[in-house]
């Protein structure tokens, strides 16, 4: 009868051992996506600044926010593609072990 205490504590320190190893996974998702997400503001506020017209107003602003919005669009939804897709690839290989 000792053998299933073994074997449901080899159970629970797999269980343990896989949520840990997620954790891990996520703190770096975390991390990548949050230095892909400060880089591309970083290049949008670029952009914006490129299209703000010397003399400032509510209009002008609006329309080199949305022409900036448009330039940026793709950059953006790739980005969360790509994140997504690794979040999505991380989570099914921590789920097979």
């Amino acid at each position: 009868m000792l053998l299933i205490p073994f074997l449901e504590a080899t159970a629970e320190y797999l269980r343990l051992k896989a949520i840990k190893e997620g954790e891990k996974q996520v703190i770096y998702l975390e991390k990548a996506m949050g230095k892909d997400v400060s880089k591309f503001f970083k290049h949008q506020g670029n952009v914006l600044l490129k299209h703000l017209p010397e003399t400032f107003n509510l209009s002008s602003f609006s329309h080199a926010w949305d022409t900036t919005q448009l330039e940026t669009y793709l950059i953006f939804r790739y980005l969360i593609i790509k994140h997504k897709s690794r979040a999505t690839y991380f989570g099914i290989r921590t789920l097979e072990r």
